[in-house]
């Protein structure tokens, strides 16, 4: 399950990049036992889909670390509600 995350989250950034998305809003999935706090607090926020989200103090994407279950909501330009 691990391995499938990282590389979803790959393929859905390369795909959503080629559309011409370049933002993202880090989901926290709220599964597991023992949730990183970080994830957590970055649940709701910005980030650009070509950095990655500032955790922990390294820009990383959701479902990349080892057990990560997050995900994102793309922010598609001009039907987004942060638009």
């Amino acid at each position: 399950r691990d391995q499938n995350n990282k590389a979803t989250s790959v393929v859905q950034s390369a795909r959503q990049k080629a559309l011409g998305i370049t933002q993202g809003i880090w989901k926290h999935s709220h599964a597991g036992k023992k949730p990183r706090q970080s994830h957590v607090k970055a649940n709701g926020k910005l980030f650009d889909l070509s950095k990655g989200m500032l955790i922990d103090g390294e820009h990383i994407m959701p479902g990349e670390l080892p057990n990560c279950r997050c995900t994102w909501e793309a922010v598609i330009p001009g039907l987004s509600k942060q638009d």
